[in-house]
């Protein structure tokens, strides 16, 4: 295990300050901290060698402070070494803005794969690992965007092989080629068509589950419930120092550079809001726990299922219908194009047959003369 001011010394010596003075300690350790905020990353965990512990995990932050001194796994040095030099790269500067979707999701796996490597060399158990994992992942909305670069990378593929179909001049004509590329566009507007209705459906269904909870739970409130929710929510609408204290903190969250600069004073903010929160909690219900209802819903995965299936079903016969009459236009083009063409040699046939005619008759009188 190596502490901060060793991974320092390694940062220093291989980065040298570019100015007079040598990196300070404390500035680059505030560099390190910052990313780690950004990420989601609770802080708190990465002071703790746990597999020296005996205490729970919970015990263990009780006693950390911003002052701790991190404890990085030998493993890990390369990796926050690596963190610190690239603060002030473009795509860390957008990490530190919270502008995730302007960095590449190279850097952003690097980052999670980096904090998940380490909290497996501090010893800390797999429900903690995972559970700091997912809300990396989360804040950095990791999954949309994977998903958003593979249809960018898969819409780049599809550009690229209409290109190389225009290329092709070893079997097919310009004509052919022509063909082809038009049954391209058509497919892929098909497509653009088909993802509308699925997308529809799906937010048809999600909103229907939704729907359904609402009302099982409207029919299970009481009016009590009901008096005593009005109660607390004029309380909070009434109260000017909250609405004060919550336009200050919507006000830090939006400032440029909040997690560099505002994170301490945005903190302070909070927990006067949900302090406050609290006290009108129990000035209405007695206490000041309030109570976790858990809503649990259908897996993405098996809304869009429905969705799709839904879509085959009920849109088959008009996608039957669209591909027919994609299918009776083209046919319809092929034999107007067939009738030209036919037309054309038809024409030339009778004026090859007269001018053979015509040659044969002048043959004929120029032996008779």
């Amino acid at each position: 295990m190596k502490n901060f001011d060793d991974v320092f010394k390694i940062y220093n010596s291989t980065f040298p300050a570019t100015k007079a003075e040598d990196h300070k300690p404390n500035q680059v350790r505030e560099k390190y901290t910052e990313i780690i905020e950004a990420a989601g990353l609770d802080g708190r965990l990465l002071p703790i060698d746990y597999s020296k512990e005996t205490r729970t995990v919970s015990e263990c932050l009780k006693s950390c402070t911003e002052k701790t001194v991190y404890v990085i796994p030998d493993e890990s040095v390369d990796f926050v070494v690596s963190v610190i030099k690239k603060h002030i790269s473009n795509d860390y500067k957008h990490i530190r803005r919270g502008d995730f979707k302007l960095v590449s999701k190279k850097e952003l796996l690097g980052l999670v794969e980096g904090f998940t490597k380490m909290l497996f060399g501090l010893g800390y158990p797999l429900y903690i690992i995972i559970e700091q994992r997912e809300a990396i992942e989360k804040r950095f909305d990791l999954k949309i965007h994977g998903a958003m670069d593979d249809i960018v990378r898969e819409s780049n593929s599809l550009i690229k092989d209409a290109e190389l179909r225009i290329e092709d001049f070893l079997c097919l004509n310009r004509d052919d080629r022509a063909c082809f590329l038009s049954y391209m566009a058509s497919a892929i507007a098909g497509l653009r068509e088909h993802l509308a209705e699925v997308y529809s459906a799906y937010s048809d269904t999600r909103s229907e589950e939704l729907s359904k909870h609402a009302s099982i739970e409207a029919e299970n409130i009481s009016m009590e419930d009901i008096e005593l929710d009005y109660q607390e929510s004029e309380l909070i609408a009434h109260d000017d120092e909250l609405q004060e204290l919550i336009r200050e903190r919507d006000k830090i969250i939006g400032s440029y550079g909040f997690v560099k600069s505002k994170r301490k004073e945005y903190a302070v903010v909070n927990v006067r809001i949900q302090n406050r929160m609290a006290e009108h909690h129990k000035t209405v219900y007695g206490c000041t726990d309030f109570e976790e209802k858990e809503l649990t819903l259908k897996h993405p995965t098996q809304v869009l299922h429905e969705a799709v299936t839904y879509v085959n079903e009920e849109s088959n016969e008009a996608f039957e219908n669209f591909n027919l009459n994609r299918l009776a236009k083209s046919r319809e083009q092929i034999d107007f194009e067939s009738a030209e063409a036919g037309a054309f040699i038809k024409k030339m046939e009778e004026n090859f047959k007269r001018r053979r005619e015509e040659s044969q008759f002048a043959q004929s009188n120029h032996q008779e003369s």
